[in-house]
């Protein structure tokens, strides 16, 4: 191989390789104790305006005044957004690439939008199919669900509005950044493994809808 082989040889190898700043490196892991210490926190954040009304009142008979902004903002869930943030931030994670958070584009907007609607119709096709089961079963119940009037004002047209925002933007993103996202991701990468991540992150996203759901959540 003669000299000028060699340096096209070399020349060509250096440009089908990749730059090193080109290639980014994967986030590693918070660890196990810090997903669970951090993970703690935002679960207590979580729940934060159930325990500031509750605690009060089993330790010393207190009921607290929630100012009205609890029943208006969905304050728990922002909290623990807020506390995923900073853990991230603390141990200087890239918070997009940590928790996986890739660009959507308006197709994939409009496809998320198309499998909603459709999840909706079939949601609905299996609850009029179990009602009809148990009414042919002769299980089913015997006076049809009454359905509430609502009086027309602000403060109903306010109440709506923020319980849209904490059911349909602030509880599913905050809770896969939680769940998913920081306990997820810490606990499948350590000894607790994969197995044990999806059971122990299954099991406390179902006891952060026990209030108001019951233990069929």
């Amino acid at each position: 191989m003669t000299d000028t082989s060699l340096a096209l040889t070399a020349r060509t190898a250096a440009s089908v390789a990749p730059h090193p700043s080109v290639v980014a490196a994967s986030p590693t892991p918070l660890g196990l104790w810090a997903t669970i210490g951090w993970g703690t926190g935002a679960y207590v954040a979580l729940w934060s305006p159930v325990l500031i009304d509750a605690v009060p009142r089993a330790l010393w008979g207190m009921d607290i005044k929630v100012p009205a902004l609890f029943d208006l903002l969905p304050v728990g869930h922002i909290a623990a957004g807020l506390i995923v943030v900073v853990a991230l931030w603390w141990h200087r994670q890239p918070l997009r690439d940590y928790l996986a958070l890739s660009r959507i584009g308006w197709s994939g907007i409009a496809r998320g939008i198309g499998y909603g609607v459709l999840g909706f119709i079939g949601l609905t096709a299996a609850f009029v199919l179990i009602a009809v089961l148990q009414t042919l079963l002769g299980s089913g119940p015997s006076t049809a669900p009454t359905i509430v009037k609502l009086p027309f004002n602000m403060h109903t047209m306010m109440v709506l509005a923020s319980l849209w925002f904490a059911m349909v933007v602030a509880a599913p993103v905050v809770e896969e950044m939680l769940f998913r996202g920081l306990m997820y991701r810490g606990l499948a990468e350590s000894r607790v493994g994969v197995v044990g991540a999806m059971l122990l992150t299954s099991v406390v996203f179902g006891l952060a809808h026990y209030p108001g759901f019951g233990w069929s959540a």
